[in-house]
Order: C-alpha cells, then sequence, then structure tokens
C-alpha cells in the first residue's frame, strides 16, 4: 500500500493551489509541495482528465471507485461540505503529464485544524477501497492512485475578502455597444433590482409558443438573503408581487457610468491643461486639443446613452426549489426564467465581443493539439475556428439539437464575453465532480454529481457572477464573416464564491448540460417536451 502521511502545518500552504492547504496525501511530500520563492506562492497546473490518454483511468474510476468513495466519504464527511474532483494535478511543465490526483476540498474553512488524524483515517478508509479493488481486478496499471485530502483556510479567505468585483464592474470594457443595443447581448450581467449586491450573467432567450423569456441561474434571482422560496411560478397578482429584474445588474451599471463619467472628468482636466500650456509656452497644441476634445464628446454621448437606458427589463416568472434534482439527472438544476417586458429579443452576440477575444483561447487550441495528439484534418478544423472568430462580424446563436447537444471530452468548448472575462476556450474534464453541501439545519448532506470545465493553466473561464453564462460549441460558416454558436452548457459556479458552492478552486467551471435544463423546464412549467427552444436570431 501507499504511504500516508500527514503534511506539517508549517508546508501545508505550498500545495499550490489558491485559498487551499493539503492536510493529508499518500503521495511523497516532494511531489505535492512547491517552493516559495521570493513570497511568491508556487502555482500548480491543472488539467483535464480526458481523452485517449486517460481512457482507461476514467472507465476504471466510473466502473470500480466512484459509487464506494462516495459513499464512504458521504459517511465519513457527514457534517462538512466537500468536492471531489480527479484531475491532473502538478508542477510539472506540461500539465497534462502530471499525475492524475483523486482531489478531496472540505469546503468548511479549517475543519481538520487540530485533528489531523481523522483526515489520514479518512485517507486510509479511501485508501483501503481502492486497494482491494485493485487486488480484486487484478489491474498493475493502477497500483499508485494518487489522493490528496485538502482543506480552505480561514485566514487565507480573510486575505483574499478585497474582492474587487464588490463594487460592481465595467461592462463597457467586454460589450463596447452595451448602450447601443437594441437588446441584451448573452453575456451581460443580470440582476434582482431590489438584491443589488447579487449578480449573474444572462444565458440568453428562450421561445415558447409565442412568448420569449430570459434565462439565468435560480440562485441569482433568489439570493440566500431573499425570500427561501422552495418554489416559484409567477401569478399575476398586480405590480407590486413582481420581482423584478435589471440588464445590466444594478451595480454593474452603477459602475460603468461612474467611470464614464470619471473620464469625462479626466478628459476636460487634460484639455484645460493644455490650452494653458499652450498660452503660457506659445507653443501649437491644437491637434492633442482636438482629439481630447472628439474624446470629450465621445465620452459625453455614452453617459447620455447610459443614462437613458431602460435596466428594467422583466421580472421573474419561474424558479424550481433551491438545490433542485430529478431522478434522470445526477446533478443540481439552478435556473431560472424571466418575463421580458421589452419588445423583440434576440440571442445575437454584439461583433464588438469579438475584440475580447484574446491569447488564452489560441493557445488553448495549440495545447488541446499537444494533448490529444490529433490528426492533421481535426487540427486544421479548430483552426479554421479560430480564424472565423478572429473574422466574425455576425455571431449568432441556434437552437441545439439532440445530436449537437451531447457534450465530449476532448472537444474544445467556447465561452464568449460575459460579465468579468472575455472570451475563454475550454475542455470538459472526463470525471464528473461530486458535490456535496451541508446545511446546519440539516443532518442529511445534499450531494450531486457535475460537469466541470477546465481552462488553460491558471485560466478560470469563469468567476464571481458569471452564473448563467453559457458554454458554446462554435462553427464557422463558410462566408468567412459569421459565427454560430450551438449552447451546450449553462455555467452555475466557478472559482472564488461563484454560486451555491465552491471555494478554492478557481481553474474549474460547473455547468449543466443545457438539454437537461431544457427538458427540466418544461416539465416544471407542464409544457409539452422539444416546446421550448433557444429564440434564433434571424426569426
Amino acid at each position: 500500500m501507499a504511504l500516508l502521511s500527514i503534511i506539517e502545518e508549517r508546508n501545508r500552504h505550498k500545495y499550490g493551489l489558491k485559498w487551499q492547504e493539503v492536510i493529508v496525501t499518500n503521495q511523497t511530500q516532494n511531489d505535492i509541495l512547491g517552493e516559495v520563492l521570493f513570497r511568491d506562492l508556487p502555482r500548480k497546473k491543472v488539467s483535464a482528465v480526458q481523452g485517449q490518454r486517460d481512457k482507461n483511468y476514467i472507465e476504471y474510476f466510473e466502473n470500480n471507485l466512484r459509487f464506494s468513495l462516495k459513499e464512504f466519504l458521504l459517511s465519513s464527511l457527514s457534517n462538512c461540505s466537500w468536492t471531489l474532483n480527479v484531475l491532473h494535478l502538478g508542477f510539472g511543465d506540461k500539465a497534462y503529464l502530471n499525475p492524475i490526483v483523486i482531489h478531496i476540498l472540505i469546503q468548511t474553512p479549517d475543519y481538520f485544524t487540530g485533528n489531523e488524524s481523522a483526515a489520514l483515517k479518512v485517507l486510509q478508509g479511501m485508501d483501503e477501497i481502492i486497494h482491494t479493488k485493485l487486488n480484486n481486478q487484478k489491474l498493475e496499471t493502477h497500483q499508485q492512485i494518487n489522493i490528496d485530502i485538502c482543506q480552505i483556510r480561514s485566514s487565507m479567505l480573510r486575505s483574499s475578502d478585497d474582492d474587487t468585483d464588490s463594487g460592481g464592474v465595467d461592462l463597457m470594457y467586454s460589450f463596447k455597444d452595451l448602450y447601443r443595443m437594441y437588446t441584451p447581448c448573452p453575456g451581460l450581467s443580470i440582476g434582482r433590482e431590489d438584491f443589488r449586491s447579487t449578480i449573474g450573467s444572462l444565458a440568453g432567450f428562450l421561445k415558447h409558443e409565442d412568448d420569449i423569456y430570459s434565462l439565468t441561474c435560480r440562485h441569482v434571482v433568489f439570493p440566500d438573503t431573499a425570500s427561501q422560496i422552495e418554489r416559484y411560478i409567477y401569478r399575476d397578482e398586480g405590480e407590486m408581487s413582481k420581482l423584478n429584474i435589471s440588464i445590466p445588474a444594478p451595480m454593474d451599471h452603477d459602475k460603468t457610468l461612474r467611470i464614464l463619467r470619471n473620464n469625462l472628468k479626466n478628459v476636460k482636466t487634460s484639455i484645460t491643461v493644455l490650452c494653458k500650456d499652450q498660452e503660457t509656452y506659445n507653443k501649437d497644441y491644437s491637434k492633442q486639443i482636438n482629439k481630447r476634445q472628439e474624446e470629450e464628446n465621445i465620452f459625453r454621448d455614452h453617459i447620455q446613452e447610459a443614462e437613458n437606458h431602460q435596466t428594467s427589463v422583466g421580472y421573474v416568472y419561474a424558479a424550481p426549489e433551491k438545490l433542485h434534482k430529478i431522478s434522470t439527472y445526477k446533478g443540481f438544476l439552478d435556473w431560472s426564467i424571466i418575463r421580458n417586458t421589452y419588445p423583440a429579443p434576440k440571442n445575437m452576440l454584439s461583433p464588438a465581443t469579438n475584440l475580447c477575444h484574446n491569447d488564452q483561447v489560441r493557445d488553448f487550441i495549440e495545447y488541446m493539439k499537444e494533448t490529444h495528439e490529433w490528426p492533421k484534418n481535426k487540427c486544421e478544423e479548430y483552426d479554421a475556428k479560430l480564424e472565423g472568430l478572429d473574422n466574425a462580424e455576425r455571431i449568432f446563436v441556434k437552437n441545439p439539437n439532440s445530436a449537437s447537444s451531447t457534450l465530449c471530452n476532448d472537444t474544445i468548448y467556447f465561452k464568449p464575453a460575459s460579465r468579468t472575462f472575455g472570451w475563454k476556450a475550454c475542455s470538459m474534464n472526463g470525471i464528473m465532480s461530486i458535490h456535496t453541501i451541508q446545511h446546519v439545519h440539516n443532518t442529511t448532506p445534499e450531494t450531486s454529481d457535475e460537469y466541470a470545465f477546465v481552462g488553460r493553466q491558471e485560466g478560470a473561464i469563469s468567476t464571481r457572477g458569471d452564473s448563467g453564462a453559457l458554454i458554446y460549441e462554435l462553427e464557422a460558416c463558410a462566408d468567412g464573416k459569421t459565427v454560430v454558436l450551438t449552447p451546450m452548457a449553462m455555467i452555475w459556479a466557478g472559482n472564488p464564491k461563484g454560486g451555491v458552492v465552491l471555494q478554492g478552486f478557481d481553474d474549474i467551471t460547473y455547468a449543466t448540460p443545457v438539454d437537461v435544463l431544457s427538458r427540466d423546464i418544461e416539465n416544471e412549467m407542464g409544457w409539452d417536451g422539444g416546446s421550448l427552444k433557444f429564440h434564433q436570431a434571424q426569426e
């Protein structure tokens, strides 16, 4: 059996993942701890478990370990919240060659501090299960299955509480035409008018018969501080009963407007200084002054557009109970639909959003080529997608069908500009994560299996406020000017404090397949199967 060890407290912060400290492991300490250089903490590289290279491990875990480990951990860690991820984790330059690790993260801060022997007991139990399975199967290829048990350290969370998101974000960075758009763009921020601090992203627009609804996450419109309703379907009881929704979210709208006004103030100051210098030094600054005056006019126009912009877009129409689950899917279903009060919404991304396309997409495509050793034709396929994205003048969203909505772990997916990030590329992990949430007044923890998406090392594809944003498959059209996006999954949690659960794993984003969400909405609303579709811009 592997050597099981407790990590000394002074070394636990060297694990290399933000907010985390490692408590026990069955790996050598040299393999899991990095060197602290000039006060900079080491940084582990994270890569998805996927493709032909990891096929045997994935099959073995799913067929032999998932159920047994889950049952054991539910009984051993029954009074805390935790997640289990299986990922390539290590300090090696080629992330996909780093060891595969079964990574347990205790969400309850400092849970094992002072009680490390309890963590070691959990590790021993997992190790016994694994080796019993190995002996029964008589497999030699998995004699060493790596396990790390980590926890959130409360002091690490306190040191990072200066959340840059707490005052809203400047949406003009990602959405240049924000206040000129005829209809809200998928990815824009969305929130309740009366809960300003709770913000998510607009997934897009759904059409049922002649009605069009906006889609986002339930926890965005029903934050924990709000009314703890079990299930919500709007009944027309007058204006006072409506839970009104704003796009952009109020806090982001205010932040964007403040920055525009500050920009105007700065350019006016610059003009004043240039005029004074021109008079004092008898120099010609007319070109610079004219340029600043043009900027002044642009900022004035933007401010006027922002001040006149109608942010109230509708009201919450329906949402399931918190941590909603169904018998045919093992994950949580976190959705809400909004009844729109503006005309003719369209699922079309602004061409300006491709200005936010950055090197992360290009780097990730090259990384996936190397990881999977793809044949020439598949490499050329993704090169064409990248070229199409670079040149796109029109970006449409089409309705997925049963053939196009199946998620694969050797495919590159795309997340367009959302509230906080520009364009990102990612892939799906081949092993679903296990989440367990312990409620204060409930002795039975809630558990779920969730799809996990991983970007390029240190390349989170979502952060706080991105819940509701969509992950897409991308198709570049033959005209070279049009990109078509097929919705594949809706983000519900990601890096820190990003949703229902999750603190301390900012490399991973959790999302729910769109086809599962659509079927559940139809079922909850009593609509016919297949009657709910993504509203297409061409219609």
